[in-house]
C-alpha cells in the first residue's frame, strides 16, 4: 500500500497498566464497537495460560498521534485478566489522510467485518449524508449489484472492500432520490423493500432508467411498490408488491407472523424487475409463475439487457480484501 509504511517491529510486554494507558491515549474513531462476550474469551484464555496471539497490536502515526488499527480486544482482555502478554507490536508511518482507515479495514478482519464496519472509519455518514442505517442497506444492495445480482452457495456474496466503498460512493446519491420516493412505507414491508434484491434494482433504476424513460414514471413505480395504495390486479407495481409483501428470501428472516414463501435473491431480483420492465412499458401484469432465478436479468433503460451482469469490469479482478 503506497499511503503507509512500517518504521518499527518489536515484541513487547504489554502489562495491564501499558494497555489501559494505550487504550486511554491512542484510541482510533473509526473503531468498531467492543465486543464484550469476546473480550471476556480473550481474558479467559490469558488467565488459564491457553491464551495463543495471533494477531499482531498495529498503530499507525501520523501527524504525531498513534492509532489503534488492530488489537483493541486483546488490550481490553489484558486489562481485564490482569495477565501481562508479550505480544509483536507494529508501529506504521501513515502517508496520506486516509492511511490509518485504510490500515483499519486491511488489518482487523479477523472477527469478520459487516457494512456497519466500514461507516465509521471512512466517515460515510458525514460524506454521503445517509444514517448509519441507510449506509448498511445500501452496503447490502452495492454488494448484489458488484457481484452481477449473484449470491454463492453459502448465501454470501464476496466484493473487494474497494470496490464496497466505491459503490457506496457511487450510488449514495441515487439511494437518497429512492429515499425521497419511498416513504409512508407500511411497517411489514419495510424490510422486503430495502433487502439487496428490492433496492439493488431501484438504485440501477434511478441510476440508469430514468436517463431513457420519465423521471415521473420511475418514482410512481417505486411509490407504489412500497405503499401498495389503490393498486389492483393487472397493475405490475401490484405484482410487486405482493411479492415484496409475501416472500422472504432464503436466507433471510421472515418476520411477523405472515407465512411467507421462499425465495433466492436472483430470483426475486428477476420479480421486481420484471414488474418495473411491464410498468414503464405500459402493459398489464398478473400474478402468475415467476420468473426463473436464472432467466436472464433484464432492467429496462440500463445496462443490463439480459446480458451485461456487472462482473465484465476490471476492478472485480481485485481479490483482496474480500468483504463478506
Amino acid at each position: 500500500m503506497e499511503s503507509i509504511k512500517p518504521i518499527k517491529s518489536a515484541f513487547v510486554k504489554i502489562t495491564p497498566e501499558l494497555a489501559q494507558h494505550w487504550i486511554a491515549t491512542r484510541g482510533y474513531y473509526g473503531q468498531r464497537d467492543l465486543k464484550p462476550k469476546r473480550v471476556n474469551l480473550l481474558a479467559d484464555a490469558m488467565r488459564d495460560g491457553s491464551f495463543m496471539p495471533t494477531n499482531q497490536i498495529t498503530f499507525v502515526l501520523k501527524d504525531g498521534t498513534y492509532e489503534l488499527t488492530n488489537g483493541n480486544h486483546t488490550l481490553h482482555a489484558i486489562v481485564k485478566s490482569g495477565m501481562p502478554q508479550e505480544l509483536n507490536v507494529v508501529e506504521i508511518l501513515g502517508l496520506t489522510a486516509d492511511s490509518t482507515s485504510q490500515m483499519y479495514v486491511n488489518t482487523d478482519t479477523h472477527t469478520g467485518r459487516g457494512p456497519s464496519d466500514y461507516v465509521r472509519p471512512y466517515r460515510l455518514q458525514e460524506e454521503t449524508g445517509l444514517s448509519k442505517n441507510q449506509l448498511n442497506q445500501l452496503g447490502s444492495a452495492v454488494k448484489l449489484i458488484r457481484a452481477g445480482f449473484r449470491r454463492d452457495s453459502t448465501y454470501q456474496v464476496r466484493v473487494p472492500a474497494e470496490l464496497y466503498l466505491d459503490g457506496i460512493r457511487e450510488y449514495a446519491p441515487f439511494a437518497k432520490a429512492f429515499l425521497q420516493v419511498a416513504t409512508d412505507i407500511p411497517s411489514e414491508m419495510h424490510s422486503a423493500v430495502f433487502r439487496a434484491a428490492t433496492y439493488g434494482v431501484a438504485l440501477i433504476t434511478f441510476r440508469y432508467s430514468v436517463e431513457v424513460y420519465d423521471r415521473t414514471l420511475i418514482e410512481n413505480f417505486w411509490r407504489g411498490v412500497v405503499t401498495g395504495l389503490d393498486l389492483h390486479n393487472g397493475d405490475p407495481r401490484y405484482v410487486a408488491y405482493r411479492h415484496l409483501l409475501l416472500v422472504a428470501m432464503k436466507n433471510g428472516e421472515t418476520t411477523g407472523t405472515r407465512k411467507r414463501r421462499k425465495m433466492s435473491v436472483e430470483q426475486s431480483t428477476r420479480v421486481i424487475a420484471h414488474c418495473f420492465n411491464k410498468h414503464v412499458l405500459g402493459l398489464p401484469l398478473s400474478i402468475g409463475r415467476a420468473p426463473a432465478a436464472d432467466s436472464p436479468l433484464i432492467i429496462l433503460g440500463s445496462p443490463y439487457d439480459g446480458k451485461y451482469t456487472g462482473r465484465d469490469e476490471p476492478e472485480l479482478q481485485i481479490e483482496q480484501p474480500v468483504f463478506y
